[in-house]
């Protein structure tokens, strides 16, 4: 019995990392316009801001880049049937919020979201490079007129097989307490 379960926990931390690191990063990008009555005072300021959620090494559905020797340049990628959402909110409060799908589209220089959601004159969060599928870098891309931005949040997968691996380890430590006391 003591074997058995010896060989089960060793085969276990053998394959816990391999199935730990199975599960892919999705990448979470929050773009977000700022709207004000009166710059100087932040109670009139509006945050529009779209979310999405694109996971790491999904193709894009397109990719153009501009055929001209002299210019040959990534232009577009496009990500069609995308869920999102749109929320505005004003000093905390919530004015409103809907979801949809749609296409996000990555310039050359910036995002846009439908709905007119963009950010433009923004650094990109990937390497142009590299389009098959890129790589994207968390981070913080700010519009050159500083009131549009989008950022960028890796969310690191914590699969369930790490919370069974516990608990089975919980129960069996308690199950081996029981034993060696009776």
């Amino acid at each position: 019995m003591w074997k058995t379960i010896a060989r089960v926990l060793a085969v276990c931390s053998l394959l816990l990392p391999a199935v730990a690191h199975a599960d892919p990063i999705v990448w979470d990008f929050t773009v977000t316009h700022l709207l004000y009555d009166n710059l100087n005072d932040p109670t009139t300021f509006t945050y529009q801001s779209g979310t999405f959620s694109l996971v790491q090494g999904r193709s894009p559905d397109s990719v153009w880049i501009d055929g001209t020797p002299q210019f040959l340049m990534f232009e577009d990628m496009m990500y069609q049937n995308v869920p999102y959402t749109m929320t505005s909110t004003k000093n905390g409060v919530v004015l409103s919020q809907s979801a949809g799908v749609g296409t996000v589209t990555f310039w050359w220089d910036g995002i846009s979201l439908p709905n007119g959601f963009h950010v433009y004159d923004a650094d990109l969060s990937f390497d142009w490079h590299q389009l098959s599928p890129p790589e994207f870098e968390p981070g913080h891309y700010r519009s050159a007129d500083s009131f549009a931005w989008y950022d960028v949040v890796g969310e690191t997968p914590e699969p369930s097989t790490l919370a069974m691996l516990a608990t089975g380890l919980v129960g069996t430590a308690g199950m081996l307490r029981r034993r060696w006391r009776s």
